[in-house]
């Protein structure tokens, strides 16, 4: 994936999706769908860590509005690679709707210094997508 914007990536394991665009140079939307298996842990990651290598701070907006559940090695694994990002990374928001997914990513919240802002309603996120997209060349 290049440092500006670039095509769609998907990835698709049984029925749940994982589509990865830059909507802007240093911005990263995923977009989820289903349950978050570890078999996903990479396709989520690798986008951002490849800016990452590259020196690049990142905007990295995850619509998990649609998932409907995770498994606990997964949460663990992403939430560990996400620790290391972090120095790269400019924001963080995470819309979900679900309550179990909601309370999974504030206990890893806490694990990444409330890091990451939550948003449960999709006007917020939307904002921040728009904010992070018109503040980038």
């Amino acid at each position: 994936m290049e440092l500006g914007r670039s095509a769609v990536e998907e990835t698709r394991i049984g029925s749940a999706r994982l589509t990865v665009e830059r909507p802007a140079p240093g911005v990263v939307l995923e977009v989820f769908k289903g349950h978050i298996g570890r078999a996903f842990v990479d396709p989520i990651m690798a986008p951002l860590e490849r800016l990452a290598a590259h020196g690049a701070r990142f905007v990295q907006l995850h619509d998990w509005s649609a998932v409907t559940g995770y498994d606990g090695e997964a949460r663990v694994e992403l939430t560990r690679r996400s620790l290391a990002l972090r120095p790269h990374v400019a924001a963080f928001h995470l819309l979900a709707s679900d309550p179990i997914v909601r309370m999974g990513v504030t206990v890893a919240n806490l694990v990444l210094a409330r890091f990451i802002t939550l948003h449960g309603e999709r006007s917020g996120f939307e904002a921040a997508l728009a904010e992070a997209v018109s503040a980038r060349p």
